[in-house]
């Protein structure tokens, strides 16, 4: 009997072990607009065969005003395994909780989702030497925004544009995957290098 309770506390540890927590840089853009830049931490849970991702206590912070959301789970997540590390994606409805930093905040995540029966979010991370991720949020039924929260990414974009002959590079327009279109289009275009909002 001793020997099978030390083998089920040996699993429980093993389990509980399997969390990982990861610290960097989010940036939050709201249609398209950053609205804010902080430090954020996501918690990556192993389950077995599946994963959950947990941003916790997210808030949107414009300047001394901030909006608190709450926690956002993306559960039953099937890694893929690559020679670039571990992919997690998955595009699903989920039910934000309420944070619990600060204590007395009042979480807006809770009624959004019972609202909509779940909030739409879409998730896109790659783990190698660290974890980058893209957290789609879709509230554009309830208050006219979509939301892209990025982790452990640079917030620059950099597009080498080669010289042509017959073009000048300054005069042309492009969007953000490289691509030349003929006229700026809404959201962020590269006009003369620079990224610049329509």
């Amino acid at each position: 009997m001793k020997k099978l309770t030390t083998l089920l506390l040996l699993i429980t540890v093993a389990m509980s072990a399997a969390a990982e927590t990861f610290k960097d840089e989010m940036h939050v853009y709201i249609n398209g607009m950053e609205v804010s830049s902080m430090e954020s931490i996501i918690i990556l849970q192993n389950e077995g065969e599946t994963s959950s991702l947990s941003l916790k206590n997210f808030a949107l912070s414009t300047g001394e005003d901030v909006m608190y959301v709450g926690n956002i789970t993306i559960d039953g997540i099937s890694p893929v395994r690559d020679d670039a590390g571990i992919h997690y994606k998955k595009t699903s409805k989920v039910m934000i909780t309420a944070g619990d930093d600060p204590a007395d905040a009042q979480w807006i995540g809770p009624m959004l989702s019972s609202t909509l029966n779940g909030i739409p979010v879409s998730l896109n991370a790659l783990l190698a030497d660290k974890l980058t991720a893209e957290i789609t949020i879709d509230l554009t039924e309830t208050m006219g925004q979509h939301i892209i929260v990025t982790f452990g990414k640079s917030n620059t974009t950099r597009i080498d544009i080669p010289e042509s002959e017959g073009a000048r590079c300054s005069d042309a327009i492009y969007n953000l995957s490289g691509q030349r279109i003929a006229a700026p289009r809404k959201g962020i275009n590269i006009v003369g290098g620079k990224k610049v909002m329509y």
